[in-house]
């Protein structure tokens, strides 16, 4: 049996604000127009003490239309740049944009909040833009970010690992117009999957909860993600789990060993798998009896499984050396 907790000392929030400014300029027939779209995505809070700390992530889309252009002129922009200018906040957050358009993502430098808890931080941000070009140098607004105090503060979360099924338990700070939670299991830390979605209480003192999920895999990576009534979400920390292994009376000798794994008191021929700390396959073979030969695999911890006709499973930690 693992048991982790893992506590959140930080907020993502997924947040969707949408912003467009337009500059032009026409100097003598040469003319061109640059046309910003922003999104801001996401945002990062960080607590430091008595300071909290913001970034904030965005989208952007520029497209510059140009007519006439010099000969001279390689149709970048000399400066295109971005600031938030949060109320309350240590000053402008500034993010530079690509001079010669185009989309991608940027964050934007960090500002900060002193003698503020990150719980109570809510941002109001207007938003400028420098550009410079030929005949252009103008600085303007370009919308307004806001955000909320997050709709929830996750204060714990852990689980037990059983052998047919894990038990998960988190609780809350705070949940102001929060919807519900996704518990998502990924083998690898990359591919993730909603394997259950929990109602949220939605108490502003917070709330308590259980969950038990029957479940196949023997070692997964766990999260939550926290999801709000307006469709913005923060997610946990992953936390990493392995069920109990469960050994039968088949002896599995030497252990460590060079390769050669013995099986004995066998009582029939076995389909062998082996698998790697992170769950993945990495060996396997059907017919085995007395003798399971694993000196291809590399130096290392696996977990040996032992499958006969008759659905006994027999699980063994084993470890390989060179």
């Amino acid at each position: 049996m693992k048991n982790i907790i893992t506590l959140c000392f930080f907020r993502f929030i997924a947040i969707n604000s949408n912003a467009q400014c337009i500059f032009e300029t026409n100097s003598g027939g040469f003319e061109y127009s640059v046309d910003i779209d922003l999104e801001t995505t996401n945002v990062i809070y960080t607590q430091q003490g008595s300071t909290c700390n913001v970034n904030i992530k965005l989208d952007y889309d520029i497209d510059i239309d140009i007519v006439n252009a010099p000969a001279w002129w390689n149709e970048n922009l000399y400066v295109l740049q971005g600031n938030y200018n949060c109320e309350g906040g240590s000053g402008p957050s500034f993010f530079d944009l690509p001079n010669g358009g185009g989309s991608g993502s940027v964050t934007s430098a960090t500002f900060s909040f002193s003698n503020v808890n990150c719980d109570d931080v809510s941002l109001d941000c207007p938003i400028t833009i420098n550009v410079q070009g030929p005949s252009l140098n103008e600085s303007g607004a370009c919308g307004t970010f806001i955000n909320a105090t997050a709709p929830i503060e996750l204060s714990s979360f852990s689980a037990n690992a059983e052998e047919k099924f894990t038990s998960f338990s988190w609780a809350t700070s705070s949940e102001i117009n929060f919807s519900h939670f996704d518990l998502e299991l990924s083998r690898d830390f990359r591919n993730w999957e909603t394997a259950a979605s929990i109602e949220g209480e939605n108490l502003k003192e917070g709330a308590a909860y259980n969950f038990e999920l029957y479940h196949e895999e023997e070692a997964f990576y766990a999260r939550l993600t926290m999801i709000d009534l307006n469709g913005s979400y923060s997610q946990s920390d992953a936390i990493y789990l392995t069920k109990p292994i469960i050994e039968k009376e088949v002896n599995i000798y030497p252990n460590p060993s060079q390769g050669l794994i013995n099986i004995s008191n066998a009582s029939d021929t076995y389909f062998a798998q082996v698998y790697d700390l992170n769950g993945k396959l990495a060996f396997q073979l059907d017919n085995v009896t007395d003798v399971l030969d694993l000196s291809s695999l590399q130096a290392g911890n696996y977990v040996l499984k032992l499958q006969n006709n008759s659905t006994e499973v027999v699980h063994k930690r084993i470890s390989l050396f060179d």
